[in-house]
């Protein structure tokens, strides 16, 4: 889902954290998508440390429970349920009912209504935003590193003589062969053919040319 395709308004996080005293939570209440994308979300993702509630998180290491949740109403509406709920109960009992004050920051995690994004946004979206930098870290054709092949630690003057051979001649010799060595570029091909070596006891290295075609999503 796209950003702008989130709801609006009404967003709250609450965050738990390992070793605070008294069990104090951290809260972002009433926020807009935009407020918990900036403060939370981008970052989380980036590994940044990040601010709730005048609280500042420095890493998820410090984090024993997240949730982040969006309501239709504000905290104020929920909380005001709770406390006509209260009063209903204490009229029809006749007890007066000895609560601690509502939290109004609390409310919306335990509405029904209530819908969780934790998931979604913090670890299906990261996992999206991590494949997708991995895929524009990648080098493309234009953007190959340039070098000199005389300075890398596999450059020989020479490349080793190589002999074609038939088809038939590759049967004969499969059961010959101990390890197989497959590149797809020509430096490849000859950074490793000016290293190349028979094994001890072996007189010779086999060198095949070929084409060979891989499924686009195979890995």
């Amino acid at each position: 889902m796209k950003w702008d395709e989130y709801p609006e308004k009404f967003w709250h996080c609450r965050i738990q954290i390992n070793g605070v005293r008294n069990n104090e939570d951290a809260f972002l209440s009433d926020a807009t998508i935009q407020l918990v994308r900036e403060q939370i979300v981008e970052p989380w993702m980036q590994h940044r440390p990040f601010n709730v509630g005048g609280v500042v998180i420095r890493n998820s290491s410090q984090i024993k429970k997240i949730n982040i949740v969006q309501t239709s109403q504000p905290c104020s509406f929920y909380a005001e349920l709770r406390e006509n709920w209260r009063r209903e109960l204490e009229i029809e009992t006749g007890i007066l009912i000895g609560l601690s004050p509502i939290d109004e920051r609390c409310t919306p995690f335990g509405e029904e209504t209530a819908k969780d994004y934790t998931h979604e946004l913090l670890f299906s979206l990261k996992a999206e935003t991590d494949l997708l930098n991995a895929e524009t870290d990648l080098l493309t054709p234009d953007e190959e590193v340039e070098y000199q092949i005389e300075e890398q630690d596999w450059y020989a003057p020479s490349l080793p003589a190589t002999k074609e051979i038939a088809k038939e001649e590759i049967e004969r010799l499969k059961n010959e062969v101990d390890i197989v060595i497959v590149t797809a570029t020509n430096v490849e091909i000859e950074a490793v053919m000016r290293l190349l070596k028979p094994f001890p006891r072996r007189k010779n290295s086999y060198f095949l040319s070929a084409s060979c075609f891989i499924p686009k999503n195979c890995t």
